[in-house]
């Protein structure tokens, strides 16, 4: 059984460094952070993007069980119905991450994957693009979960959850779910998620929290 913390429901006075939108903040909450681009005061949350961005999550806290990310997302790119999300762990951009993935619309299943890969899902992960037809207003989820991302003997495991809009003529959606691995031992103290084709559109957002275990 694991506690994903929420940061408005616990204070537990143990300050952590933080680094969001490369500004240093320094929080008591028992969370690690909202990296979504302007500090919203009155919710004590980050606000989404307002101009179109990357996500870097830096300086993350160890010591926790687990990380979960979720992220809501929407790429920048017109070129075609989706674009491709990349995700990166401690600024590794070499061929150290081996993936499978599948993929479902509501017409067609399908699978892919591979090993020797520059980024942790390749060119599988399909992101909601701002495409006038058919995603004008859509966003994707996006869910990554990593148990022991602060261990230093073992590879880092990840599973993944998203998708996006296509709309009816393209099968209305992309589901899209996998597991990946990142063949280095190092703690991930850094996740890098960007667009492929393009940035984050503004009203995205990434949120990192932690997973404690009950003894």
């Amino acid at each position: 059984m694991a506690i994903w913390v929420d940061p408005t429901a616990f204070d537990n006075g143990d300050p952590l460094t933080l680094v969001l939108a490369n500004q240093l903040m320094v929080d008591n909450a028992q969370f690690l952070y909202d990296n979504l681009g302007v500090l919203d005061a009155k919710a004590g949350y980050i606000a989404p993007l307002v101009t179109p961005s990357n996500f870097s999550l830096l300086n993350i806290p160890q010591g926790y069980d687990s990380l979960h990310v979720v992220a809501y997302l929407r790429s920048t790119y017109t070129g075609a119905t989706q674009d491709f999300g990349i995700i990166r762990f401690n600024g590794d951009t070499a061929a150290n991450y081996a993936y499978n993935l599948t993929r479902a619309t509501t017409t067609t299943l399908s699978s892919t994957g591979g090993g020797g890969q520059a980024s942790l899902f390749g060119a599988g992960l399909e992101i909601q693009s701002s495409h006038a037809t058919p995603g004008a207003l859509a966003y994707s989820v996006l869910e990554l979960t990593i148990p022991g991302y602060s261990n230093n003997s073992y590879y880092k495991a990840v599973t993944m959850q998203s998708g996006c809009y296509k709309g009816a003529a393209g099968g209305s959606h992309y589901n899209v779910s996998g597991h990946a691995t990142w063949l280095q031992t190092a703690p991930i103290d850094r996740i890098d998620i960007s667009a492929n084709g393009g940035l984050w559109e503004v009203g995205s957002y990434c949120a990192v929290f932690a997973g404690q275990h009950i003894s």
